[in-house]
Order: C-alpha cells, then structure tokens, then sequence
C-alpha cells in the first residue's frame, strides 16, 4: 500500500475547503440570502420556488441535489449521503404542502443543514485515497434516483391537485 505524501493530502484538505465554501455560498443562495426587513427572519430561492404549486418544490429538491452530488464527489460515504437525502425529501414533501409548506421552507434550512453535515464529516486518509470512478458513479445513481423520485412525487402531487380542483368544481354546479 502506497504512503501519502504530506503535500498531496494538504493540498486535497485545500481543493476540499474550498468547494465545501461553495457548497455553502449555494446554500446559503437556496435558503438565507434574503431577510424580511423588520425581522430577523432570513430566507432564499427554495422558499420562493416553494410558493409554485408542484413544479416550485421540485425545482428546489432538484436544486438541492447539487449539493448531495458534491458531498458525494468528496468522497462522502453512503449513510451519510443518504442522510442528506432525507433532508432534502422531509423539505420536499413537507413543501408540497399548500400554505404550511410555504412557512416551513422559510425556517427549515436542510442546505444549509447538509453543507453542515459535510464539514463536520470526518474525512480519513481512506477516503482521500478512494477511486475517483467509484465516487462518480455513485453520485450519477444517486442523483438520478433522487431525480426520479422527486419527479414521480411531484406529478403525483400535482396530479392530486388538478383532481381535487376537478371534484371541487364539478360539486359547485
């Protein structure tokens, strides 16, 4: 087994630090670039997106994954990935919902949240050591998984809607 070499590891911990600040600059665009003024209450694109019925939570969880697939080409491992899809599926769902889903996207933060997760995530010289190949491919499923899944979510919901709007309206005559 190869040694590493002090200069390659700190120069990955460098490449690491960085994109992990821009992991958190996106999150910080997807959940608290903006403040209500008065208050301290702070909240980004997804909780916009969020007011579209539908299409707005999905653009958002898609959004989200970017961040997922940037863990996931540092070398995260799966539970930890997966974790960070969960958040971003518990914004989802709860998102979708008409009203209390608007007012939990403006204080739940689950980007923020997940660019926590990988900070504090323990990189070991193991994982630094990983294939580079293993890691994109894992990131590829996960993203499409995700992808689908929220694709499927999503018309499911938006199917649900246009149905209830249905029976509401035929019921009115």
């Amino acid at each position: 087994m190869e040694t590493l070499q002090p200069e390659l590891v700190t120069n990955e911990i460098q490449t690491r630090d960085r994109s992990i600040s821009h992991y958190l600059k996106f999150a910080t665009l997807l959940d608290s670039k903006f403040r209500i003024p008065g208050t301290e209450v702070r909240f980004g694109i997804d909780a916009l997106t969020g007011l579209v019925p539908g299409f707005g939570d999905l653009f958002g969880a898609m959004l989200s994954l970017y961040i997922v697939y940037g863990a996931a080409k540092l070398g995260i491992r799966t539970p930890t990935l997966l974790r960070m899809l969960f958040n971003i599926g518990g914004d989802f769902l709860i998102g979708i919902i008409p009203f209390i889903g608007d007012f939990f996207d403006i204080f739940r933060k689950a980007n923020i949240e997940n660019v926590r997760i990988l900070r504090e995530y323990d990189f070991s010289p193991r994982d630094v050591e990983r294939s580079g190949q293993e890691i994109k491919l894992l990131a590829k499923r996960l993203v499409i998984f995700s992808g689908m899944f929220f694709l499927i979510l999503g018309s499911a919901g938006i199917w649900g809607i246009f149905t209830l709007m249905n029976f509401v309206l035929s019921n009115e005559q």
